[in-house]
Formats: structure tokens, sequence, C-alpha cells
């Protein structure tokens, strides 16, 4: 049997610790179905060296969680670590 589908609530619960770090979940792109949550850029995206980032929150089974940051800097190196 598959996970639920993360609710409303259960997302708002979620990425609460996020958002007071200044972190805002991108709703469009998240995979509530998968229990996949992804972050917008922060607010240094646009500067001229800052590296894209992406950062995704995956709800596993038991409670447990899988925090991914992806960072690609402007030549293309590409930096991923999970926690």
């Amino acid at each position: 049997m598959s996970a639920p589908l993360l609710t409303h609530h259960a997302v708002v619960a979620l990425v609460e610790p996020f958002a007071r770090g200044g972190r805002h979940v991108d709703l469009a792109a998240c995979e509530r179905r998968e229990r996949r949550l992804l972050f917008k850029p922060p607010a240094t995206a646009g500067d001229a060296g800052a590296p894209n980032e992406t950062l995704r929150l995956e709800v596993l089974e038991r409670g447990a969680y899988r925090l991914t940051r992806m960072l690609e800097r402007r030549d293309g190196a590409p930096a991923t670590r999970r926690a």
C-alpha cells in the first residue's frame, strides 16, 4: 500500500521551519502524491555570482525525511548534498 497524499496541513507543518529561515515552498512544483516538496530559489539566486539552487524535501515511510540541496554554478559545475 502506498503512502497517503500529503495534505495541505501536512505541507504547512513540514515547511514551517524552512519558512522561518526565509525559504518558501513552490506549491506548483510540489509532488504531493509522491510526497515530495520543492522550494523556490533563495532571493540571492539573481545575483551575478550566486549558483542556481534547488532544495527538495521528501517524506519517506515511517516518519523519515530526505533533504536534498542541489547547487549549480554559472559555469555548470554541480554539487549535491543529501541529509
